[in-house]
């Protein structure tokens, strides 16, 4: 009953972002507010000057051997994710887990996150 609850919880949610996104709030750059981005199902992004090349930092005994590039920002998430995110009023919406990668201890749970 808790899990069909978090998804519930989640998906009303999501809902509420979405309607934002679309009658109320105003975004600083191009909403995604579906899979897909809107209507059209189009997965090419209109933005311009969007990276075309990224990576992210590698590290080996606590010494770096690739920079992170192209990267603007980055969230910690749970260890499985199976939603793609939702960006609606400067906000972004995922849907993951609440166990860490490599964490063997706890529940596992249901998490919708939002980042600004």
């Amino acid at each position: 009953m808790k899990r069909i609850w978090n998804v519930f919880v989640g998906a009303a949610a999501m809902t509420v972002a979405w309607l934002c996104g679309a009658f109320v709030c105003s975004a600083v750059a191009a909403d995604w507010p579906v899979l897909g981005r809107d209507g059209t199902r189009n997965n090419v992004s209109a933005e311009v000057g969007a990276p075309t090349q990224w990576s992210i930092e590698e590290r080996q005994d606590d010494r770096v051997i690739r920079e992170t590039r192209g990267i603007r920002w980055s969230a910690p998430l749970g260890s499985q994710t199976h939603s793609s995110p939702v960006v609606s009023g400067g906000l972004v919406w995922i849907g993951t887990n609440n166990v860490r990668p490599g964490d063997e201890g706890g529940g596992n749970g249901s998490v919708l996150k939002c980042f600004r």
